[in-house]
């Protein structure tokens, strides 16, 4: 542990496992005190976990992200319990396996198109509009003796969101939109809280674990399309979160940071390796 968030405190969704838990696990780990909100009831597992290594280092909040009362229930949970509120971090997510999978939009459902936008993008609008006040009450006055303590921002959004592959318009439309409500809360909320997006690849997280030990083929596909030649792992993700966080990143906002083994750069020869 190397404190680089003492005396932080942070609100993740999604935080019931795979990238979120990732994430709480690491700022726990580096000082911070954490919110952990999700549907899933594993959340208060982490959480109970994070306390049983340090004392009063973690609450769990069941977060609906969809929910505005929800989101302003778990902003309140910061408040009470921590009195203050740093980070951020939009995490949760779903991808259209649970609506019918990849489909070209000639045959995708409304049903689909709407429940990914309502997770991935509005979700975060949400997140961000309830948390404005709390983050801002927190970061105005440690700036006036400190211009790089900003409250920070980090949505999760998605390498479609760079380069968008086929029948994932649901899915690439929603990341899309992360990118462009990253840059408008950007240009609003500074100088007093930052707000940054990260771009995964394919990452081994549960969401997409079963896939991926369940076909050889996909797998063997998505290293031979990416130039690091693996998928990637929750942990990697929340380094990069974690650097988004802190003060080490005090001079970024509204801007896109990848961590998809170069998947994005460049077509990779075949056979070459």
């Amino acid at each position: 542990m190397t404190d680089r968030l003492a005396g932080k405190v942070a609100l993740i969704s999604g935080a019931a496992r795979g990238q979120g838990a990732a994430e709480a696990r690491l700022f726990v780990a580096e000082g911070a005190q954490v919110v952990l909100g999700d549907v899933l009831p594993e959340v208060h597992d982490v959480a109970a976990e994070l306390n049983g290594k340090r004392p009063g280092s973690a609450a769990a909040v069941a977060l609906d992200v969809t929910s505005h009362d929800a989101w302003v229930g778990a902003v309140e949970t910061a408040r009470r319990q921590f009195g203050r509120l740093h980070i951020l971090v939009n995490n949760a997510g779903i991808t259209s396996e649970r609506y019918g999978g990849l489909q070209p939009i000639e045959t995708m459902t409304l049903e689909a198109w709407n429940a990914l936008l309502e997770v991935n993008l509005t979700g975060n609008f949400l997140g961000i509009r309830a948390a404005i006040g709390l983050l801002r009450d927190t970061a105005t006055p440690l700036l006036a003796t400190n211009p790089r303590a900003s409250a920070s921002i980090v949505n999760i959004s998605s390498a479609q969101a760079i380069r968008p592959s086929p029948h994932q318009a649901n899915y690439a439309a929603s990341k899309w939109g992360q990118r462009g409500l990253t840059k408008v809360a950007a240009s609003e909320l500074g100088p007093v809280i930052r707000v940054n997006s990260v771009h995964p690849g394919p990452i081994d997280t549960p969401m997409i674990h079963d896939m991926l030990v369940s076909s050889l083929d996909v797998l063997v596909s998505l290293q031979a399309d990416t130039p690091l030649a693996r998928v990637g792992t929750a942990e990697e993700v929340a380094d990069l979160v974690l650097f988004l966080a802190s003060e080490e990143s005090s001079y970024c906002t509204g801007a896109e940071f990848l961590v998809e083994g170069g998947r994005t750069a460049a077509t990779v020869l075949r056979g070459e390796r």
